[in-house]
């Protein structure tokens, strides 16, 4: 199949739909094409399908199904890749080379910790700013560098995303710098963490421990088995 193509398979429960309710031969196959091509005329996407039709079916039914009513969408599209870039370099000289390589990769970009953010400022040339309202009490605030998708504080954020990876999204917090980074997360096929060598001496601090936050190099495995246990590539690259 190419991009965009797909195929949608249905049990007898919906091509025979209101057999007994004044379809003298049910909803049909035929039937089930149009109403699919109606929908997508009307601008409804191909995730909508599945639900639509299965609730139409049982309209037809009189709300009663009187036979197994399943529908199952496939479809074909191109992977979705995420980079993640997340503490400095175990050398700074290798700093300029891993920015660079890092701007180079297709797909989408994040960047998480302060640190790492400035690191990338400087090397690609772009100033770094941070969130000046943000959204959330909780959440670390967000910082923005043109160019990167997503920018945002480091072992926190991390640790957090961690903790929420698998909550329903329609609880996240709006717009905060982890709900971006889960929702990137989500929808990524194959994601790649560039993984820092450089260690922090902050994320032995008590107060670290205290909450709870685990370092970077610790949380990293973590999440990456969270992902893969969703069914996506992950790479761990260290620095």
């Amino acid at each position: 199949m190419d991009d965009r193509e797909g195929i949608l398979l249905t049990s007898d429960g919906i091509v025979q739909a209101g057999l007994e309710n004044g379809w003298r031969t049910g909803w049909g196959s035929e039937g089930v094409t149009r109403f699919i091509n109606d929908e997508l005329v009307d601008g409804k996407s191909f995730p909508e399908l599945p639900e639509r039709i299965c609730k139409k079916a049982f309209e037809i039914s009189k709300n009663r199904f009187r036979d197994d009513a399943t529908v199952l969408l496939l479809q074909a599209r191109r992977g979705r890749t995420l980079h993640v870039l997340t503490g400095p370099p175990a050398d700074p000289a290798d700093d300029y080379r891993v920015v660079k390589e890092f701007m180079a990769k297709e797909g989408l970009r994040a960047v998480c910790g302060a640190t790492t953010s400035d690191i990338v400022s400087r090397v690609v040339g772009k100033p770094v700013s941070i969130e000046s309202n943000p959204s959330s009490l909780i959440a670390p605030p967000k910082y923005y560098i043109e160019g990167i998708d997503l920018v945002t504080e480091g072992a926190v954020t991390l640790n957090q995303a961690y903790n929420i990876l698998e909550a329903d999204p329609d609880e996240y917090e709006p717009e905060s710098g982890v709900s971006r980074l889960c929702n990137l997360l989500r929808e990524a096929d194959r994601i790649y963490f560039w993984v820092g060598g450089s260690r922090n001496v902050a994320h032995g601090d008590l107060s670290f421990l205290q909450r709870g936050i685990l370092p970077r190099q610790t949380i990293l495995p973590l999440l990456a088995e969270k992902l893969r246990n969703q069914g996506k590539l992950v790479v761990l690259r260290e620095l």
